[in-house]
């Protein structure tokens, strides 16, 4: 990770407590976006992408790939490798139980961002009224007045998704 002077350090009870705060915090966290946003917060954008290369150097060799395909996929010394193997082998207790929990889940990214905007639209309506505003006027508008915000959605010169997504909506219930 990051280079460090060794100057400054914190003693060893420091750090101890400092660390067993972060991860009691991690505890805390609802869910995978509260944790990236963390790491994102925490990390450079060089840690996050180093960190990125072991972690995926790691779930290639616990399925049982070789060095020279993983150095060939991600374009990593064979040394590198080596290192992150040593490191499976001594201590990656942690990282063995969390890569057996999640190996059966797929993040759909396109999915995640829609189950993501619908909890904060539940989570934060107030935010969100106008759209909702907009839902209900479409859902107790009578034909004529459908017709008539139809037509002014048509006309909007910058359309965002909420007006193609009411546009829909509309094109569905008049069908």
């Amino acid at each position: 990770m990051a280079k460090f002077s060794p100057h400054n350090r914190l003693s060893q009870r420091e750090e101890q407590d400092v660390l067993m705060d972060f991860f009691q915090s991690l505890g805390t966290l609802r869910g995978f976006t509260e944790a990236a946003q963390v790491f994102q917060d925490l990390l450079s954008r060089a840690e996050l992408t180093m960190l990125a290369k072991r972690l995926k150097i790691a779930k290639s060799l616990l399925k049982g790939m070789k060095y020279q395909e993983i150095a060939r996929d991600l374009k990593v010394s064979t040394q590198t490798i080596a290192r992150v193997n040593l490191w499976l082998e001594e201590a990656g207790e942690g990282f063995r139980m969390m890569f057996e929990r999640t190996k059966e889940k797929s993040i759909k990214t396109n999915s995640s961002i829609d189950e993501l905007w619908s909890k904060m639209r539940r989570r934060y309506p107030l935010h969100h009224w106008p759209e909702l505003l907009i839902r209900e006027v479409f859902a107790s508008a009578n034909r004529k007045q459908k017709d008539r915000l139809y037509t002014v959605l048509r006309n909007l010169q910058f359309k965002g998704k909420l007006s193609r997504d009411l546009e829909a909506i509309l094109r569905g219930k008049q069908n």
